[in-house]
């Protein structure tokens, strides 16, 4: 996770990260990096989130899981001047899938995805 002690967007995701759960660390990130030329957006579809599990995933595979959007995210927008990024992440009963699409002008297309084991029983 990001030490930016400058107050930006890497502080408020860690803050969200630890108290609220990665979705709202990443929903932070995607706040914190979109720009009127840039658009993030974000599906997240986690069991806890969901009412599907009575606890949040294990703070490891949180970190894991937002160290991977955060990287992905960062890298389009410097790497790719991406104009759009929709970020995925949804967890089924044996996993914690990442994709990372982007799209930058004019018409290229990068996809990016990683999968976790999920820590549930």
């Amino acid at each position: 996770m990001s030490t930016d002690r400058s107050g930006g967007p890497g502080e408020a995701a860690a803050v969200a990260l630890e108290h609220l759960g990665v979705a709202a660390a990443i929903e932070s990130l995607a706040d914190g990096v979109e720009v009127p030329d840039r658009e993030i957006r974000t599906k997240i579809y986690l069991a806890f989130e969901e009412g599907r599990a009575a606890e949040r995933l294990r703070r490891d595979l949180e970190e894991s899981v937002y160290r991977i959007v955060e990287e992905g995210v960062l890298n389009a927008i410097r790497e790719a001047d991406a104009s759009c990024v929709l970020v995925e992440v949804i967890e089924d009963d044996h996993r914690e899938e990442i994709t990372i699409d982007v799209s930058s002008l004019p018409g290229r297309r990068v996809r990016l995805s990683a999968a976790l084991p999920s820590n549930r029983p």
